[in-house]
């Protein structure tokens, strides 16, 4: 069966919830399919699972299958027991807060001279402190951690793919008594750009160095590998690229279970982590009469508190069986994926307004030639042919009226948003002073967008979505001619009533980009006869449109003016 026929087929049966729906929201969280969810409700309905931390027959399987499940997360990224421990949390977020609170963070210095942002870290490595590093494109779930570091008086460094140096010669020794973290992603959230995992091994073999960094000849270099981006739609082999800690979410990776993802720890530095709080089955003994208890020694019976979300666990094995079921192997859902985003990305490139303009102003450093260095993620905003910025709230409202579905704003993302888009940090504080705020509809600001869109893929994506966004683009944002002159309008009714015709229209001066289907029945250099067809309205941000069934025209000046999409 040929690829279209068979993709159609597996919706149909798979995925019913995207009937009528172009859902290009896979970086946010990719779909879960029917039979996986129809697998997991057989087994809770006909096997009984107790609390893992009893000791009768169904808590003995339960336990039984949460280290099933340890192994099949092992597998997945091609390593085992004997290089990495799992420890389940909460997500992604969730492992990446244990790991900052449980890192061995070191500080020589008095609570009132701690080390802050600078690039000179000398004075630290002379006082025995630690640095922790991340790149600018890192999520803020990363950038949570440096609060931690800096509270336990670490030093802090923020840097970008240009400061990376290769080094000549061999490393000297190092100090095994400070250590030092590196963060970055193995795939960016914001733009799919996939970064060299050779960094991997070059940063704690010295191979690679900072810019005006030199303590990365100094102390234990560990490095963390957010890959919940990564995983979604590629393979990890961690048996080549052994970070000390990889963190992941499995909703990124199969939808559901959500509220699970998992902290993977080399097993060579599982004993660097410590943590002061303790509940649940994390302790072997404690009195509470005194300040005594003894951590369990296995690094996630001692850092998984309380009872593991036992019941989600188990429907780990229907997520992974259901991606190589349908999805073949995590080989073909990167090529499948990637050329979809690249057929989204050349296809956007290429929309010009009537006197040439761009419509898209695309957030790409380096195009999509090579799947290994690029994920299926396309980031963009629009713009008018004068070059004017377009909010990316009108865009997505406009979406919501076509069913089409991605995600605007940041993403969680702010160092590849304020690098993608130019922003300074003064920019920044204007943009709060002025009252945006993450996840707010304020898009643009002095016509300075403050986020944009993002589109993504999955496997059950096709070309049918890319296809239906681009025709979005262009019905809605696509200036087809210049503005025409419009004198002694005559304005009629049209039976129009489906919101999908909804489209964007030069008329005078103005631009009559939401709300509102303008034609042109006939025009000369004298006059222009033109038809208001259907006018829509969102009272609710982020809620359907309203469409209006009567309205009043009043003439100004023996003419009828269209501002802003108002009459």
């Amino acid at each position: 069966m040929e690829l279209s026929k068979w993709m159609t087929a597996l919706r149909e049966d798979e995925f019913p919830m995207l009937s009528g729906v172009t859902y290009l929201d896979h970086a946010g969280t990719t779909l879960y399919c029917r039979s996986q969810l129809d697998a997991y409700h057989t087994e809770l309905a006909t096997t009984l699972y107790g609390n893992p931390h009893s000791h009768n027959e169904s808590s003995e399987l339960t336990s039984d299958v949460i280290e099933e499940s340890r192994d099949l997360v092992l597998s997945q990224f091609n390593t085992d027991r004997e290089s990495y421990s799992v420890v389940f949390t909460a997500g992604c977020t969730a492992s990446l807060k244990l790991l900052g609170e449980s890192f061995p963070w070191s500080s020589s210095l008095s609570s009132s001279s701690k080390f802050t942002y600078t690039r000179d870290v000398v004075e630290a490595i002379e006082c025995g402190q630690s640095v922790f590093c991340y790149l600018e494109d890192d999520h803020t779930s990363v950038l949570g951690i440096r609060e931690v570091a800096m509270e336990k008086g670490a030093g802090i460094v923020c840097f970008r793919e240009e400061d990376i140096t290769h080094r000549k010669g061999l490393l000297c020794s190092r100090s095994d008594q400070v250590h030092h973290l590196i963060a970055f992603p193995a795939q960016s959230n914001f733009s799919g750009r996939k970064y060299p995992l050779q960094w991997v091994k070059d940063f704690p073999s010295g191979k690679v160095l900072l810019k005006d960094c030199d303590w990365l000849a100094s102390g234990d270099i560990l490095v963390l590998l957010d890959a919940a981006s990564l995983v979604s739609t590629s393979p990890l082999d961690l048996s080549l690229f052994p970070a000390h800690f990889v963190t992941i979410s499995f909703y990124k990776m199969f939808g559901f279970p959500t509220g699970l993802g998992a902290l993977l720890v080399r097993k060579d530095c599982a004993d660097l982590l410590q943590k002061s709080y303790f509940g649940g089955g994390t302790v072997a003994a404690s009195i509470s009469r005194a300040k005594f208890h003894v951590s369990r020694p296995i690094v996630h019976e001692r850092l998984e508190d309380g009872t593991v979300a036992f019941l989600d666990i188990v429907a780990l094995r229907h997520g992974f069986a259901a991606l190589g079921r349908l999805g073949h192997n995590m080989e073909w859902i990167s090529s499948h994926t990637f050329s979809l985003a690249k057929a989204a990305y050349e296809l956007l490139k290429g929309l010009k307004h009537y006197n040439g303009h761009p419509v898209c102003v695309l957030y790409h450093t380096n195009g999509f030639s090579d799947p290994t260095t690029q994920g299926p993620i396309v980031n963009f905003n629009l713009s008018n042919s004068l070059g004017a910025m377009i909010g990316f709230s009108e865009v997505d409202k406009l979406a919501t009226v076509w069913r089409i579905q991605f995600r605007t704003g940041c993403f969680c993302n702010t160092g590849a948003c304020q690098s993608s888009l130019g922003l300074t940090d003064e920019q920044i504080m204007g943009h709060i002073k002025a009252g945006h705020v993450c996840g707010d509809s304020m898009d643009l600001i002095q016509g300075t967008p403050t986020g944009s869109i993002r589109v993504s893929f999955g496997y059950m994506s096709t070309m049918e979505d890319v296809d239906r966004l681009i025709s979005f683009i262009k019905e809605c944002f696509l200036e087809k001619k210049s503005a025409i002159p419009i004198q002694n309008q005559a304005i009629g009714k049209a039976n129009t009533s489906s919101p999908d015709d909804v489209s964007a229209c030069s008329v005078g001066d103005d631009v009559l980009s939401t709300g509102a289907k303008v034609t042109v029945v006939s025009s000369n250099s004298q006059a222009c006869v033109v038809l208001l067809e259907d006018i829509f309205i969102y009272p609710v941000k982020s809620c359907a449109c309203l469409k209006v069934r009567c309205h009043s025209v009043a003439a100004v000046n023996s003419s009828l003016r269209l501002q802003n999409g108002q009459l």
